[in-house]
């Protein structure tokens, strides 16, 4: 078995070299530049974000799930994040305040991108002047002007 040990070492690296160093269906460098690519700050008033996927073809869920809720866990440590796959419920996002409301977010057949968007509307801090927020998409930077919106 020691024999054999390099040689897989070497097959291991040479899969990485072709892959970029990418192992995994939605693998993601958790760089800090990564980590920091994210904007969105959560209102103080956010206490716990659930993620429920049940099923796996829920692509958006799980690319926000593996994607994005580690860059909103590097901007908001005070926020607890967990996630689950109970197949007894439906893919949802859970946002629990301080005050104990909560907010529900449906994710069935959305891309990571509008469940960010709706995050943003429900949770994201705001000041008196307004903000304007940016957050990666695949055409580069898309610019969410909440203030506009409402």
């Amino acid at each position: 078995m020691a024999a054999k040990s390099p040689e897989l070492y070497r097959e291991a690296l040479k899969y990485m070299n072709i892959h970029s160093g990418k192992i995994g269906r939605y693998a993601v460098q958790r760089t800090i530049e990564h980590l920091k690519r994210c904007n969105v700050v959560l209102d103080q008033d956010v206490k716990e974000m659930r993620i429920n996927i049940p099923k796996p073809e829920q692509r958006g869920a799980e690319r926000f799930f593996y994607e994005n809720v580690p860059q909103l866990k590097f901007k908001n440590p005070y926020v607890e994040f967990s996630g689950s796959q109970n197949q007894s419920e439906q893919a949802e996002l859970l946002i629990t305040f301080m005050d104990e409301r909560q907010e529900r977010i449906l994710l069935a057949e959305k891309e990571p991108s509008q469940i960010m968007q709706e995050v943003v509307k429900l949770a994201a801090a705001t000041s008196s002047s307004g903000y304007v927020i940016l957050f990666p998409c695949k055409e580069g930077l898309m610019k969410q002007d909440l203030t506009a919106a409402e």
